[in-house]
């Protein structure tokens, strides 16, 4: 008997793949990192006005573009990651 095609499916299309694991670690560095630059860069776009604690607004907006460049180089880094799995 051939099997039952879930089966067949499952064996045509590779589950379990040493390809589908590189690319779920690469995934496990990506999507932290594109989500710290993200917030890091959405910090530096938010007025200081908006945040309603001032021992929190006056720091963020004295390193506001400290975390600019730290937030674009961790989606930077992120893309890195994410291309060499891709490419590698």
């Amino acid at each position: 008997m051939v099997g039952t095609p879930l089966e067949q499916t499952a064996a045509a299309v590779g589950v379990g793949s040493e390809e589908d694991s590189q690319i779920g670690g690469t995934l496990l560095a990506f999507v932290p990192l594109l989500v710290l630059g993200l917030l890091l860069v959405g910090i530096t776009a938010l007025p200081p006005a908006r945040i309603p604690w001032p021992v929190i607004a006056e720091p963020l907006y004295l390193h506001r573009p400290n975390l600019a460049a730290i937030g674009f180089g961790a989606i930077a880094l992120a893309f890195l990651v994410l291309n060499a799995a891709v490419l590698l």
